[in-house]
Order: structure tokens, then sequence, then C-alpha cells
């Protein structure tokens, strides 16, 4: 009898094991999925700030952590001071800020869900997705961007209450969404011949006032681009947001992208030396006016605004010169019209009209003593009398979100004065706020 109620225990206790074995194996599970991502449009450019993961099966909410995971990317770059290396793949690990259970378009939700959204830091250096090619001055959408998602050796993810043990996430993305997506895009053939890519915002209400935006000279050429670069590449998409569409009035906001690169001025230039060679033309002005009359007269506008920073303050120049006061404001941005260029006949068309100038003491790309100082001072010698110019020592942070290495504002470096512009920070010499003062122009 003793021997028969060892051997019994003996086997519960096998069984037990046994079957304790199999519980865990049942606690445990794979997933696997894809990822689809979100592009920002920034101060300091664009940057993937989330992936949204679509998995076969529903996590359980309450045990997702941004602890879970573990993200990195792989991506070419181009190094302008090595440009003998041409793009040299590259891996970064990304720091992820939060995650949770949400729907297919990223929003947070309570409940569990097949869908997961990472969210990361971003920054001047931190989750770029554009690259620049070594044959080209233009931003491009790149040919590799592949992102690893791992769980890390703390995750406490369940689906369905059991473990999850395995996450394989295939690197290539399914969708890239963005922060421009109140525009859409459109081409126009110019009677020249000239195909431009467009990018348009339709107010919400009727308005008969056109904002046109010209980008600078990484945001234009023909090669894996489209307008999205153009408004993605700083905050450019601002312009259809609620809160410059509320300070204008409502307007329609036209986008074009250059072929190449406004300063061009032949239609294939090249750069020289890293630089661009201009004579104060532009092979785009005649298309462009073309356009852009087209463009109003297709949306009823009558008053038109025409923005522009750098190579787009450049073509600005070129409209305002030759086109006067067929447009109502010219918003001129850090404009590379060096003053050698602007004639004094040229100051005589310019003087009489709406110009705001803004740029910075420390730009090193554009010198203001060789572009917006002199031609400034002449035109006040003129008479003009309906300009503006807010002049920066420097672009720095005002969000409190970059720092540098000394806990100081971060510098954007002095050509970026379209980052002020965009947030609505540019205010004149005499208090004039940038964006009231293009209202105005268009009352």
């Amino acid at each position: 009898m003793k021997k028969y109620v060892t051997f019994a225990t003996t086997l519960c206790l096998v069984s037990g094991l046994a079957a304790c074995q199999n519980d865990k194996t049942a606690e445990s599970v794979d997933v696997t999925g894809t990822y689809s991502a979100y592009l920002q449009g920034d101060d300091w450019g664009e940057s993937i700030n989330k992936i949204t993961l679509k998995l076969d099966k529903e996590i359980d909410a309450s045990t997702i952590s941004g602890d879970d995971f573990l993200i990195s990317e792989k991506k070419e770059i181009f190094n302008w001071m090595e440009p003998e290396k041409g793009l040299v793949e590259t891996d970064f690990d990304r720091t992820v800020i939060e995650a949770y259970a949400s729907d297919e378009n990223g929003e947070k939700q309570d409940k569990n869900s097949d869908y997961l959204t990472i969210e990361m830091t971003v920054g001047p250096n931190d989750g770029r997705y554009f690259i620049q090619a070594p044959d080209s001055p233009t931003s491009q959408y790149p040919k590799l961007y592949d992102v690893t998602v791992k769980l890390s050796e703390d995750s406490d993810l369940t689906a369905g209450g059991s473990q999850v043990t395995s996450l394989d996430i295939n690197p290539k993305m399914t969708n890239l969404s963005h922060s421009a997506e109140e525009f859409e895009l459109d081409s126009y053939q110019a009677a020249d011949g000239t195909k431009y890519q467009y990018a348009y915002s339709e107010p919400d209400e009727d308005s008969d006032t056109l904002v046109v935006w010209l980008h600078g000279l990484l945001e234009g050429g023909k090669e894996n681009t489209d307008p999205y670069i153009s408004l993605l590449g700083n905050e450019a998409a601002n312009l259809a947001k609620e809160d410059f569409q509320k300070t204008i009035g409502g307007a329609h906001v036209l986008v074009p992208q250059s072929p190449s690169f406004w300063m061009d001025k032949s239609g294939s230039d090249e750069l020289v030396d890293g630089r661009i060679v201009s004579d104060g033309t532009s092979h785009y002005t005649e298309s462009l006016h073309e356009l852009i009359a087209e463009y109003k007269e297709k949306v009823g506008a009558k008053k038109v605004i025409i923005a522009g920073c750098s190579n787009g303050g450049y073509m600005g120049m070129i409209l305002a010169r030759e086109y006067g006061t067929e447009y109502d404001a010219y918003m001129l941005l850090c404009e590379a019209m060096e003053d050698q260029f602007v004639t004094d006949d040229d100051i005589e068309k310019l003087k009489d009209l709406p110009l705001y100038f803004v740029y910075s003491k420390d730009d090193t790309t554009v010198i203001p003593e060789d572009n917006e100082i002199p031609t400034i001072e002449r035109l006040r010698e003129a008479g003009a009398s309906k300009i503006q110019v807010t002049v920066y020592d420097h672009v720095k942070d005002t969000s409190g979100r970059l720092t540098d290495d000394n806990g100081e504002a971060y510098d954007f470096g002095g050509h970026s004065v379209w980052v002020p512009f965009f947030n609505n920070e540019v205010v004149s010499e005499d208090g004039t706020s940038a964006w009231e003062w293009l209202a105005e122009q268009v009352k």
C-alpha cells in the first residue's frame, strides 16, 4: 500500500510538471506584422516621429509601454564634407517616447487592438527621412529606409493574456502619411514646355486671396521627389493650417515645385563647387508667372501674395521686378538676389511695392552685406514707403524643445529665417507682425 501511494504521488508530480510546461507554452505567443510611418514637417525639416504597427493579434492595451520596444532604422546618408564616399548605408537607433494601442491612423485608444503606435524623439539629426544624393543638390525620397522593431528584454507585452515572446515586423513600410495632407498634388505644362508639379490647398470658406509659396534650393528637382517635399522640408504646410488661415482671412495656397532650382538661369544649370552661379535672372520667370495666373483664374482669386525663402526669395524678387503690382505683396525671406544684379531701374520699379524683407546678420549662405542690406538701403534712399524689415542676430529655437550641448537654445543657423516666419514670430522694426502685415495687403 505504501509503495502504491509513493508511485501515485510520483505520477502526480510528473503529470503536474508536464501540465505546467504545457501551460507555460500556452502562455507565450509570437506576433507578426507590418508598419506604416508618419512624417512630420518641423522647424528643422522633416522627421519620422511615429510608426503604427498592424499586427496579426490583438495586443492587451494595458500592457503596452514605450519600454517594451527597441527601434532602429537603416538608411543611406550623404555627407557633403566627404562627397567622395557617396551614399553610405547607416544604422541609427531611435529613442522611444511612448507606445499605445491605436486605430489604423495612429490615434490612441483604450481598448485592445491589433494596431499599436510607437512615438519617437525627433530633431535636426534624429529621424530625418529625405536624402540629398551626390548627383543632385535637392532633397529626394530615399530608396532605402528599413525599420527594425524588437522587444526589449523587460517587455511585459501580452496578447489575449499570453506573453508576447517574439515580434516579427516587416522592415519595409506599407504606407507613409504626413503633416501636409491638407494639400493635394497636380501638374501644369506652360506654353514654353516647362512642366511643373505643384501642391495646392483650398480654404474652408470661399476666398479671393491666393498665397504662393516659393521653396528653397533643396525642395526642387525631378527625381524621387514631389511637392510634398517642398512642404515638409520646413513648416510651409502651416500656410494651410488654422492659425495662418485665420490671420489672413482665408486663402488658397499654391506651392509650385521648380524642376531644378529657381536660380537656374538656363534650365540646365549645375552647382559649381557646391554653389549656384546666378546672374539675376531665372529660366522659370515667364512659365511660373503663367502658372500663377492660370491657377489664380481657376480658383477665382483677385489678390495674390508671393512668399519665398532663399532661392524662392530670389524668384520673388524677380516676380516683383518683372510683374510689380500684378501681385499684392512680397514676403522675401533670406532672399538670394545679390544687390549687384539689382539695377537703378529695378529700384525704381520696386520702391513703391509692398516688400517685406527678413534676414539674419549671421547668414553664411546668403550674405546680407551682398544681398539684403544694400538693396534695402537703396530702396529707402529712393523713397520706398511700403517696405518692412525684420533683422535677427541669430535664429534660435523658441519652443524649448531643442538645446545645444551647453543647454542653450538650439541655433538653426542664420539662413533659417523661415523658422520664425512659419511660427508667426516675425515682427518688423516698427512692431508689425509679418502675418498681420500680409493680411493688411489683401484686405
